[in-house]
């Protein structure tokens, strides 16, 4: 969570929801805000309220895919600093198997790294991101990308260093860790949006 996560996180908000949004620009400032200062109480309680706002008919529009992600991400931050339990936090976003969410923008990498797309075992069929707070300390998901369509191996080489989006279907989710927990997350069908 670098300052192209806010920057991301901000425009995907601004340009992809705005138009249609339930949410007000002030309140995503906002939620963004807490966020990004590692604020996960807040942030959790401010993704869970919006998520309330959105009608049945715009459940798995952008506007929820987004909130819905952001709501994971403070619910493992809370479990990572013992405010839930580890069940308490799966039980938080069990829910969530089968919607749509929406990821921010990380870096495209042929390296190791945290909070960037990289492959599995070398193949391009089959992507990770290791979600961390901003000093990199401490892992909040390991989240396993199927893409609908995927990339060669060539096409990913040379989309290093691109920002990448992605949008999927929530396939499920666990908790694993016990000194430190986190989730490990698998999102199939999903698109890859190239920036």
């Amino acid at each position: 969570m670098k300052k192209w996560f806010i920057v991301s996180l901000l425009a995907l908000v601004v340009c992809n929801v705005k138009a249609q949004s339930v949410i007000a620009e002030k309140d995503w400032t906002e939620l963004i805000g807490n966020l990004t200062k590692e604020q996960w109480q807040q942030a959790n309680k401010l993704s869970e309220a919006y998520l309330k706002k959105i009608p049945v008919e715009a459940i798995e529009d952008t506007e929820a895919s987004v909130l819905r992600y952001m709501y994971i991400l403070s619910t493992s931050g809370l479990m990572n600093t013992r405010k839930f339990s580890k069940e308490e936090g799966l039980k938080k976003v069990a829910m969530f198997k089968g919607h749509k969410i929406v990821l921010p923008s990380h870096p495209i990498t042929l390296k190791t790294g945290f909070n960037s797309v990289q492959l599995v075992d070398s193949k391009p069929d089959s992507l990770m991101i290791t979600a961390t707070n901003l000093k990199a300390t401490e892992i909040y998901s390991f989240e396993y990308i199927i893409p609908k369509k995927p990339m060669t191996l060539e096409e990913f080489k040379n989309a290093e260093g691109k920002m990448c989006r992605v949008e999927g279907l929530l396939q499920s989710i666990k908790v694993e860790g016990s000194i430190f927990p986190r989730f490990k997350i698998f999102i199939d069908d999903a698109y890859l949006i190239i920036e």
